[in-house]
């Protein structure tokens, strides 16, 4: 049974290792197209007012609870990376769902 156990929890690491890998090596990465998911620091309307704070604007009709799509500078990008949200470029979102 211990080791059953074991033989699971390995598995479970080695199916989520590549996922977050590849979340923490795109992270902070700036977007062409200036386009990125921002997640952290509440929810609801407190996370887009912090979001306005950093002169940001959201894009997209509908929110999700943890994160935003944004539309933002190099500048603003940077702003958003000192004040610890995790910023993903929109390109990884896509290279996700296989779009190029």
């Amino acid at each position: 049974m211990q080791n059953s156990v074991w033989i699971i929890g390995a598995f479970v690491l080695a199916l989520w290792a590549g996922p977050v890998a590849s979340v923490s090596a795109k992270a902070g990465v700036p977007d062409p197209a200036g386009i990125y998911l921002v997640v952290g620091r509440g929810t609801g309307s407190d996370a887009s007012a912090g979001l306005m704070s950093h002169g940001v604007r959201e894009l997209g009709l509908s929110r999700a609870p943890f994160g935003r799509l944004v539309v933002a500078s190099p500048d603003q990008h940077r702003l958003l990376n000192q004040n610890g949200y995790l910023v993903l470029p929109a390109s990884f979102l896509a290279e996700i769902c296989g779009l190029q």
